[in-house]
């Protein structure tokens, strides 16, 4: 009967300990939700720096390519402002 007595014991226990409540769902989910929104923030974040990294070497570029552009003539000439043309193009759509 001892036996019997102490083996509910522990399978009461042991069913409490797995037992899993509405209110630790509840935590866990905000948990989760408050991780990827941090994540998706932190991604945002890295992805904007890294375009504005992008737009400034394109404007030093076209920068480049204007003083170029100044010291030619003729159909260099011509080329070089097709090219910046299209450089401060492309940097208006980012």
């Amino acid at each position: 009967m001892r036996h019997i007595a102490a083996a509910f014991v522990v399978l009461s226990l042991a069913s409490q300990s797995f037992a899993t409540s509405a209110e630790e769902v509840k935590t866990k989910t905000a948990e989760a939700a408050t991780a990827a929104a941090d994540y998706t923030k932190e991604q945002k974040e890295q992805f904007q720096k890294d375009m504005e990294e992008n737009l400034a070497k394109m404007k030093k570029e076209i920068a480049e390519m204007k003083e170029a552009a100044s010291k030619k003539t003729g159909e260099a000439k011509t080329e070089y402002k097709e090219q910046i043309a299209a450089l401060e193009k492309k940097s208006r759509k980012k």
